[in-house]
């Protein structure tokens, strides 16, 4: 498990689980299951780790692509601690080959951002190389704990090593985007509209609707209403689904032109929310009528 920190001042948590697939030439023997450490990088709250395990049998190639990056995974959660995504590079000898190497580098597009970027914490993850004589080389890096909104991928680079360490061939590939939606409620003023009561001059009722555009159920929260500057009874919610709306009802002074009418929503910060979620709305008086 290593621990970055993305490039929005946000931890990340990145998992490298490297798994090498060799796959000897035919007269070849068995290999062994081996394993080692890899430490790629330490973030604020965690520590690093990763394993690598080589496993092979008898038989030549079977991928018809040199090279290959793919995205393995991508697993979107309102948890940030359990979002992921999950890369992997392959590659296959050329001939003249007496190793293969592989680096992947995970990069990041933020909301706002124009391009991807390699994540600074996120580092490359250094060069594997392989086994001499092995025919087919994989491996696989998991990123975890992803900031969301935001879009990752992966660079991978390949190297075929021949004689005496000179590098043969080069190659790049990109992986597809893993698209971490935000997953947490965000709660919106929708309408809030005024009606006197009949019989009681000065008096008003306002009824304020509320609408989670979010995409997860929100609550229990508050929402408060001031009515010329003077803070009404507060209202709540027991629970709003995603896309659901309801409308609060409060009885307070009828606000006069040149006045306002303010709402917050989850004042006291009950709910996690996506960003743009709970703002307060302040409307100039008189408000429409309705009901």
């Amino acid at each position: 498990m290593v621990n970055v920190t993305s490039m929005r001042a946000r931890a990340l948590t990145a998992r490298v689980v490297c798994v090498v697939c060799l796959l000897a030439v035919a007269a070849g023997p068995l290999y062994a299951a081996t394993s080692a450490r890899a430490d790629v990088g330490k973030g604020t709250n965690g520590s690093s780790n990763g394993s690598a395990t080589a496993t092979g049998q008898p038989g030549g190639p079977s991928t018809p692509s040199l090279a290959s990056a793919t995205l393995e995974q991508c697993v979107t959660a309102i948890d940030s601690a359990t979002r992921s995504a999950t890369f992997n590079g392959q590659m296959s000898t050329v001939p003249g080959t007496r190793r293969m190497a592989m680096q992947i580098a995970v990069q990041e597009e933020a909301p706002g951002d124009s391009a991807f970027h390699t994540l600074a914490a996120a580092s490359p993850s250094g060069w594997r190389r392989s086994e001499a004589g092995v025919k087919i080389y994989k491996y696989v890096r998991q990123v975890t704990d992803l900031p969301a909104p935001g879009a990752f991928r992966a660079i991978v680079l390949f190297r075929w090593i021949g004689e005496k360490g000179r590098v043969i061939k080069r190659a790049v590939r990109h992986t597809s985007v893993c698209v971490q939606p935000d997953e947490r409620p965000k709660l919106v003023v929708d309408r809030v509209v005024a009606s006197a009561v009949s019989g009681s001059p000065g008096l008003t009722v306002y009824r304020v609707a509320v609408r989670n555009d979010g995409h997860s159920s929100a609550g229990p929260f508050g929402v408060a209403l001031s009515v010329g500057g003077v803070a009404q009874p507060p209202l709540s919610v027991t629970s709003l689904d995603p896309g659901a709306r309801t409308v609060l009802e409060a009885r307070g002074p009828t606000c006069t032109a040149g006045s306002q009418v303010e709402v917050t929503l989850d004042p006291s910060h009950q709910v996690p929310e996506a960003a743009g979620g709970g703002q307060s709305d302040t409307l100039p008086c008189p408000l429409p009528p309705g009901r």
